[in-house]
């Protein structure tokens, strides 16, 4: 009849309740790191479309997009503006310039990369000369997975 070693027992028990701490303490930090990424996201926005709104020539050249063009304007903003702005790979963004600004102004193709939420603002862009109509412009950002 084999005989059963209890301290090496003991030990390998201490090594699995050891090890499901440590995983346990890694899942926490990462859940409450992820949560704070979130909240950073909500708050980029606001800023981008001040920045956008106070820069003379995105404004003018916003402003003076016809209907037509306005996804060429979107394709620089995107390559541009938003590149030089969002480093962190991980995170995705989006914009989106809309005529008449009284319409919903939806992300033309949903990311399918995103996990989770997708953060958006919105912002008027707009000029005092009257040939020039409003533009909405919105921002999107999200965490890629």
């Amino acid at each position: 009849m084999l005989k059963m070693n209890k301290k090496g027992f003991l030990r390998i028990v201490e090594a699995v309740i050891a090890m499901m701490l440590i995983l346990g303490v890694l899942i926490f930090i990462s859940s409450s790191r992820m949560t704070y990424v979130k909240s950073r996201l909500s708050e980029q926005i606001p800023p981008m479309l001040e920045e956008i709104s106070k820069d003379n020539d995105l404004r003018e050249g916003i402003v003076r997009t016809e209907k037509d063009k306005l996804n060429e304007k979107e394709d620089y903003l995107e390559s541009s503006f938003l590149k030089e702005r969002i480093t962190n790979p991980l995170i995705g963004y989006g914009i989106e310039l809309c005529e008449p600004i009284d319409n919903l102004c939806p992300i033309e193709q949903f990311p399918t990369d995103a996990k989770g939420d997708v953060f958006a603002e919105e912002s008027v862009i707009s000029s005092v000369l009257p040939q020039y109509s409003p533009k909405k412009v919105k921002i999107f950002l999200w965490i890629k997975s």
